[in-house]
């Protein structure tokens, strides 16, 4: 599922898409997905379904974090796109894409997923950084643009500091999302000192993970049904070694 699939994929799309005029029409119907995706993650949540016991946005997917691995790159293009027509005559594709950003990061906000919210402002912060470093001519707005990514991540970060999602991100000494993840990481290190060259095998991390996490925190971890290391480069290292 991680290799396979996306190798297939890759030479499909490959023999498929020639010419950069078709790559620009394949990534804005990924983005028409995104928003048509948001939109039916919204009627879900009128009929009373599409989200989780803590009132996170996950539409047909299993979290939110996986709603949101679809809403953040989509957003991100979109973002381009528009900063790309900056100083051009607004026509309706403009309109349209402002909407369709709206749509996008009104979403992502709503799954409440910290990584996909920091990815884009991350993304942005490194965009901008970009432009101030390879055209002087831009300094001055890309550090209003910067001045205006910190102060709008500092309100996200100030609306959630009193919901229990958050409470629970920054409690590093009861059982959190935040403990469990540490936890993964010192036992999945461990397997990697002991498994450095070949790994542990495909898919075979959680059955390692519960024999090795014993060993490594010195009593049965809080979380054992653990499919993976939560670490795409750790994840790789002990699938395929």
């Amino acid at each position: 599922g991680w290799v396979i699939a996306p190798l297939l994929y890759y030479v499909v799309l490959t023999q498929s898409l020639t010419g950069a005029e078709q790559v620009k029409r394949y990534l804005r119907s990924f983005v028409h997905s995104a928003v048509l995706v948001s939109l039916v993650a919204y009627g879900l949540t009128l009929a009373g379904k599409g989200l989780t016991y803590d009132f996170r946005l996950t539409g047909f997917y299993e979290s939110g974090n996986q709603l949101a691995l679809v809403l953040a790159p989509a957003a991100l293009l979109n973002i381009v796109w528009i900063l790309q027509r900056q100083g051009k005559a607004r026509g309706w594709v403009e309109y349209l894409d402002t909407a369709m950003l709206t749509v996008l990061i009104h979403a992502l906000f709503f799954t409440q997923s910290y990584a996909g919210i920091l990815a884009v402002f991350g993304s942005l912060v490194l965009y901008v950084v970009y432009v101030m470093l390879a055209n002087r001519k831009k300094l001055g707005r890309a550090a209003l643009g910067l001045l205006a990514l910190l102060a709008t991540f500092f309100l996200i970060v100030f609306s959630q500091l009193n919901t229990a999602k958050f409470k629970q991100f920054v409690d590093f000494e009861n059982r959190s999302s935040t403990t469990v993840r540490f936890e993964v990481y010192r036992v999945t290190w461990d397997l990697i000192e002991n498994h450095w060259l070949w790994g542990v095998g495909p898919g075979l991390f959680q059955a390692n993970f519960q024999l090795q996490a014993p060993v490594t925190l010195g009593q049965p971890p809080m979380e054992s049904n653990i499919p993976h290391p939560h670490n795409i480069f750790f994840a790789f290292w002990l699938n395929a070694g």
